[in-house]
């Protein structure tokens, strides 16, 4: 009875750490992380670096037509020490990356506008590289605060089919996701001067 007791719980932990991430094999990750404060009308101004490794599973999908939505998030907060943290902004930017078989390119559609690649890579890249991201005014935060910015990425996997949604709840090839990466600025108390 032990034996059979023994081998029922090695196949729960199978099914179990089979439905986990890879944490050693990280397909998304954030590289750089940047913040600017815009000495013209106040703006912060993110900028960040993603490393994408898309699975050839996603590969082979996205080639057959299989659209692929991601999303870009961040988040603005002040930490308090005895209470929850004050969230000052938060927000996300969307990506479809698609493949058209009848032109043999790659199609970036964004709230900017879309654009089109003759390879995966090149669409990728463009998809990674944020730059300037108006996040939020200056006017919307305390002068002289510690504040904390932290950024992620990840496949929005509820835009997949059913069938596939299934299939990201327990493989992590279908459901990629950077940590969250942040860092800590501090608001200025008096406003930068025009170079």
């Amino acid at each position: 009875m032990n034996r059979r007791r023994a081998l029922v719980t090695l196949a729960g932990a199978a099914l179990l750490l089979q439905g986990m991430p890879a944490l050693a094999g990280e397909s998304m990750q954030v590289k750089t992380l940047q913040l600017d404060l815009s000495p013209d009308d106040g703006a912060v101004l993110l900028s960040a670096q993603f490393a994408v490794d898309l699975s050839a599973a996603l590969k082979d999908a996205v080639s057959r037509g299989l659209p692929l939505h991601f999303i870009t998030e961040f988040e603005i907060y002040r930490p308090r020490l005895f209470w929850f943290n004050k969230k000052a902004a938060s927000g996300h930017m969307e990506w479809r990356l698609s493949y058209y078989a009848l032109t043999r390119q790659y199609r970036l559609n964004s709230a900017s506008g879309s654009e089109s690649y003759a390879t995966l890579d090149e669409a990728i890249t463009q998809m990674t590289a944020l730059r300037d991201w108006p996040v939020t005014t200056i006017d919307r935060l305390d002068a002289g605060e510690e504040y904390i910015v932290r950024v992620r990425m990840r496949l929005d996997t509820a835009q997949l089919p059913k069938p596939f949604q299934i299939t990201a709840l327990t493989d992590s090839d279908w459901n990629p996701q950077s940590e969250w990466k942040g860092l800590s600025f501090v608001v200025p108390t008096q406003p930068t001067p025009a170079p």
